[in-house]
C-alpha cells in the first residue's frame, strides 16, 4: 500500500510539476515553442501579480497559433534564471508587429512594465529587444499582450543575455546599414551610368534598387527611426511595386522580345498582378503581406525560369542574371512559406537573412550589367575593326596593294584645299603616269605576266612613300603620285631609276610616261588633274616620236 501511494505520487509531480513549473532560461531560445501559450486577448486587464497569474489564466482558452490576418492576442510564458547573469533582454520576435505591452513578474514581487513593436520606442535600433533584469536563482513569469493588423509570422517571446543581444544587434545592424548602403551606391551609380549612355536596362535596375532600398529601410523601422513616421499601411506598397523595374530590367536584359517573345508576354503578369493586388494596403491590410507574398512569389519564379531559358538559348549575359536569380531565390524559398502562415521562420531574423539575399541579387546584377558592357564593346571593336578593314579595302587596290581612285580623288581634294588654303607646306604636285609596254606584256606574254609588271611597278612606287608622298593606282595602266611640288625633280629621276629596273627584270618595253602639274597651276583639283593628264600624253608622243626617230636611224632610213 505504501508503494503504491509512492507511485501515485509520483505520477501526480509528474504531471502537475511540467505545468507549473518555470522553464530554464537559455539565451535566444522562443520560449512559446515550449511552455509559452497562447490566450485571445479580449480584455487589457494584466494580472495583477506572479502570484495572481494562475488564477488570470484560468477561464482562458489556450489558442495553437495566432492568426496571421492580426488581433489581439496574450502571451504568456515563465522562466527560471539559473545563471549568474541578472541583465536579460525580452524580444517578442524579430518580424514585424505593431504594438505589444509586456509585464514581468519576478518570483520576488517585482513588476516591470515595457512596451515593444513598431510603435513603441526603441533601446536598441533596428531591434524590438527590452531590457529587463531577473535576479539569479530567480523565477519569473512574462505576460505579453500582443496586437497588430498582421502577423508576417508567428509571435514569439525570447529571452538574451544583455551582452549577448547587445553584440547580435550591433552585428545585425551593420549587415543591415552595409546592405542598404550597397543598395544605394549602386542605384546612384547606374542612374549616372544611364545618365551617359542611355540604356533601358541600366535604368530599370537603377530604378529596382531604389524600390529594394525603400522596401527594406521601411522594413527595419528607419522611417520610424528617423521622422518618427509609423503608417503601416505604406510598408507593403514598395515590395508590391519591387516586379515592376525588375520585370522590365530582365525583359530588356535578356533580349526576351527577341528571343523568347512568349516569355516577354507572359512576363506581363508582374506589371499587373501586383497593381491590382496593391490596394489591399488600403482596403485590406491584414491581407497585404500574403497578396504581397503571392505577387513576390510569381515575380521570382518566373524571372529565374525566364533566365535558365536565355542561359540555355545561349545569351551570354544570362549567366550572372541566374546566379543572382538564385541568390535571392534561396533565402525566398526559406521564408515565403511563412509568410503564407504554412510554417514558421526557420531562422531568428528572416528579413536580415533576404535582405542579405536581395544585396548580392543586386550585387550579382551589376556584375551581369557590366558583362553586358563588355560585350557591347568587344562587338563594338570587331565591328570597328571590320569597318577598318573594308575602309582600308575601298581605298586599297586589290592586285597591286597601293591605293586606289577612290583614294586618290579624296586625298587630291583635300591637299588641293589646304594647298590653296596655305595649309600644304612645300605647295602640291601631282604626277600622272602610265605605264607604257603593258599591252605589249599582255599580247606577248599574258594577262598574268601583264598583272606581274603592274605589281612590280606598283612596289617601285611604294619605295617612294613618305611623309607629303602617296603613290595611287587610277585604274588600268594609270598611275599617280602626290608629292610637295618642291620633290617633282627627286620623282621622276626615281621613275626614271624605276623604268630602268623593270627592263632588268625582264619587261624591255616598259616604260612610264608622266605628266606633272601644282596646285599653284590650277584653280582646282580637276583642272589640276586635266593639266597633268595633258603633259602626261604630251610627254608619251614625245617619247614615242624619239622612238621612232631611233627605229629609223637603226635601220638607216
Amino acid at each position: 500500500m505504501k508503494l503504491f501511494r509512492l507511485l501515485l505520487a509520483v505520477l501526480l509531480l509528474a504531471v502537475v510539476l511540467p505545468a507549473s513549473a518555470a522553464r530554464t532560461i537559455a539565451s535566444g531560445e522562443d520560449l512559446m515553442r515550449h511552455d509559452g501559450r497562447i490566450y485571445p486577448a479580449a480584455d487589457a486587464a494584466f494580472p495583477a501579480g506572479y502570484s495572481d497569474i494562475a488564477r488570470w489564466r484560468q477561464g482562458r482558452a489556450a489558442l495553437p497559433r495566432v492568426s496571421q490576418f492580426g488581433g489581439s492576442y496574450w502571451l504568456v510564458a515563465e522562466v527560471r534564471n539559473d545563471s549568474s547573469v541578472a541583465g536579460w533582454v525580452v524580444a517578442p520576435g524579430s518580424v514585424l508587429f505593431d504594438q505589444a505591452a509586456i509585464r514581468v513578474y519576478g518570483s520576488d514581487g517585482s513588476v516591470q512594465s515595457l512596451a515593444s513593436g513598431y510603435r513603441a520606442d526603441y533601446q536598441y535600433a533596428l531591434h524590438y529587444g527590452q531590457r529587463i533584469r531577473i535576479a539569479p536563482g530567480a523565477s519569473a513569469a512574462i505576460v505579453a499582450r500582443i496586437d497588430s493588423p498582421f502577423y508576417q509570422a508567428p509571435p514569439s517571446l525570447r529571452l538574451f543575455a544583455e551582452s549577448e543581444y547587445r553584440h547580435q544587434s550591433t552585428l545585425e545592424n551593420s549587415l543591415i546599414l552595409a546592405s542598404l548602403g550597397a543598395l544605394g551606391a549602386l542605384a546612384v551609380f547606374n542612374l549616372f551610368v544611364h545618365l551617359m549612355k542611355p540604356d533601358r536596362a541600366t535604368w530599370c535596375y537603377a530604378l529596382y534598387l531604389l524600390v529594394f532600398l525603400v522596401a527594406w529601410a521601411q522594413e527595419f523601422h528607419l522611417p520610424a527611426h528617423l521622422l518618427g513616421w509609423h503608417n503601416l499601411h505604406w510598408l507593403y506598397v514598395p515590395f508590391f511595386l519591387l516586379a515592376l523595374p525588375h520585370t522590365a530590367f530582365y525583359v530588356e536584359f535578356l533580349q526576351l522580345r527577341q528571343h523568347f517573345p512568349r516569355l516577354a508576354k507572359l512576363s506581363r503578369i508582374n506589371y499587373v498582378l501586383p497593381l491590382l493586388l496593391l490596394p489591399s494596403t488600403v482596403l485590406a491590410l491584414p491581407y497585404a503581406p500574403v497578396l504581397a507574398t503571392l505577387a513576390i512569389s510569381v515575380w521570382l519564379s518566373l524571372a529565374l525560369f525566364c533566365g535558365i531559358a536565355s542561359l540555355r538559348a545561349g545569351v551570354r549575359q544570362a549567366r550572372y542574371f541566374v546566379l543572382a536569380s538564385c541568390a535571392l531565390m534561396v533565402p525566398a524559398t526559406l521564408i515565403l512559406p511563412s509568410n503564407f502562415g504554412l510554417v514558421a521562420p526557420p531562422v531568428y531574423n528572416p528579413e536580415l537573412l533576404t535582405l542579405l539575399g536581395g544585396t548580392l541579387d543586386a550585387l550579382l546584377l551589376a556584375f551581369a550589367l557590366a558583362h553586358k558592357l563588355r560585350l557591347l564593346v568587344q562587338d563594338k571593336e570587331l565591328a570597328m575593326q571590320q569597318l577598318n578593314r573594308s575602309i582600308i579595302q575601298a581605298h586599297t587596290d586589290h592586285l597591286t596593294g597601293i591605293a586606289n581612285r577612290h583614294a586618290f580623288d579624296d586625298q587630291l581634294a583635300l591637299r588641293h584645299a589646304a594647298a590653296h588654303a596655305g595649309k600644304e607646306e612645300g605647295g602640291l604636285a601631282l604626277l600622272l603616269i602610265d605605264l607604257d609596254g603593258l599591252k605589249a606584256v599582255n599580247d606577248r606574254d599574258g594577262h598574268a605576266r601583264g598583272d606581274a609588271l603592274l605589281r612590280d611597278f606598283a612596289h617601285g612606287l611604294r619605295q617612294l612613300l613618305r611623309a607629303g608622298i602617296g603613290v595611287y593606282r587610277l585604274g588600268g595602266d594609270e598611275f599617280t603620285i602626290l608629292a610637295p611640288a618642291g620633290d617633282v625633280d627627286c620623282m621622276l629621276a626615281a621613275l626614271r631609276q624605276l623604268e630602268s629596273a623593270l627592263r632588268q627584270r625582264g619587261y624591255p618595253q616598259a616604260g612610264a610616261s608622266v605628266g606633272w602639274a601644282t596646285a599653284a597651276e590650277a584653280p582646282s583639283s580637276d583642272a589640276m588633274l586635266a593639266l597633268a593628264d595633258r603633259r602626261m600624253y604630251q610627254h608619251k608622243n614625245a617619247r614615242r616620236r624619239a622612238h621612232a626617230g631611233d627605229v629609223l636611224a637603226a635601220t638607216g632610213r
